[in-house]
């Protein structure tokens, strides 16, 4: 009889122990599954949602003037020539406009003549001239020997820089539109011509930002622009007006 009872007893444990041991492999399968869900449901969405790098803010580069024009340059110059200057010892600007940048430009000392529209700076009005920038003449020009002309579309006549560029002498013709772009754009011709893109980088990103925080809004109809450049006490003025008014801005050159 008690042989019995203990082979009872002996099964007893034996299955609570077999109950044991299949409640704690299944709890630890389902342990490694659920892990392994977790892992692959994880590893889903760092897959759909990858890192993204955060932006590099720009930083404005330093803009370094020649401290020398650096010559010769080859440009195409407004109305498509293709024209090398070797030199800028002897400037003639052939309007006052052009001559007011070459002298913003640092450039003034070289210049030899101008034309009588160039009033400004005093130092311009002061040189020899050369005539009207609508009615120029090849031999005035010739006898002072220039190294470079410049000049916008109004130059002329065409007979008179045709027989300029015969000559041997280096004729630009530089834009000179009548937008907002238009002052910069010029700055900037001026100052390729002259080998010194840096200088003139710098004086018509200075021109860009001041029209920009000084020119008021014009309606359609008054769109008419006119610039100015001044020399005042070491600073150059820039007289933007229309029909509708004149505003004064002041930069450094």
């Amino acid at each position: 009889m008690r042989s019995i009872q203990s082979k009872i007893t002996i099964a007893i444990v034996l299955i609570f122990g077999l109950l044991q041991f299949s409640s704690c492999s299944s709890s630890e399968v389902t342990e490694t599954k659920s892990s392994s869900i977790k892992g692959s449901a994880s590893q889903v969405v760092e897959s759909e949602n990858p890192s993204i790098p955060e932006a590099t803010p720009e930083v404005e580069k330093d803009i370094v003037p020649e401290l020398e024009p650096v010559l010769p340059v080859t440009i195409t110059d407004a109305v498509g020539n293709i024209i090398t200057i070797t030199s800028v010892e002897r400037i003639i600007p052939l309007d006052g406009s052009v001559a007011e940048v070459v002298f913003a430009l640092d450039l003034g000392a070289n210049v030899v003549a101008t034309d009588r529209s160039a009033t400004w700076p005093p130092e311009a009005s002061e040189l020899p001239q050369i005539g009207y920038q609508r009615s120029l003449l090849a031999e005035p020009i010739a006898g002072f020997t220039p190294t470079v002309l410049i000049g916008t579309e109004i130059a002329g006549p065409e007979k008179t820089l045709d027989d300029l560029r015969r000559l041997g002498y280096p004729v630009v013709i530089v834009p000179s539109e009548a937008t907002m772009q238009g002052p910069a754009e010029k700055i900037r011709a001026v100052a390729e011509a002259l080998g010194v893109p840096n200088r003139g980088e710098e004086l018509a990103t200075q021109m860009e930002k001041t029209i920009v925080s000084n020119t008021q809004v014009f309606e359609e109809d008054n769109k008419t622009l006119v610039f100015d450049f001044k020399k005042e006490h070491e600073e150059y003025v820039a007289a933007i007006g229309g029909k509708g008014g004149l505003g004064n801005t002041r930069f450094k050159s």
